[in-house]
């Protein structure tokens, strides 16, 4: 996936989420694809990790989207950044959640 993976995880967040999944899977297919190549590896092994990182890159994307739309109560917890200031609680569980899919999903 690496930084092309990651664009569809970013993207998640202002797109549906079959686009932002579709996202996420292009850019890891293409991020994947390209750094084998760029890496010397054969044709064989760059489409191999292409596909590897295209589904790491849909399943980070569709994940985060998830994330994005997690409610408590009737809060949702992506609120808008002035809005973090009333409830920094929420704040940091928007971004422990975020942090704990981007670390589990890198292993």
């Amino acid at each position: 996936g690496g930084i092309f993976g990651g664009l569809g995880a970013i993207a998640a967040g202002e797109l549906g989420f079959i686009a932002a999944v579709a996202v996420g899977a292009v850019g890891g297919f293409v991020g994947g694809f390209a750094g084998t190549l760029l890496n010397g590896g054969s044709l064989g092994d760059a489409f191999k990790a292409g596909v590897i990182g295209g589904i790491t890159g849909a399943v980070t994307a569709g994940v985060t989207h998830g994330i994005g739309n997690i409610k408590m109560g009737s809060e949702n917890i992506a609120l808008k950044a002035a809005e973090y200031s009333e409830n920094p609680g929420l704040y940091m569980l928007h971004k422990a959640a975020h942090g704990a899919v981007g670390g589990g999903i890198s292993e």
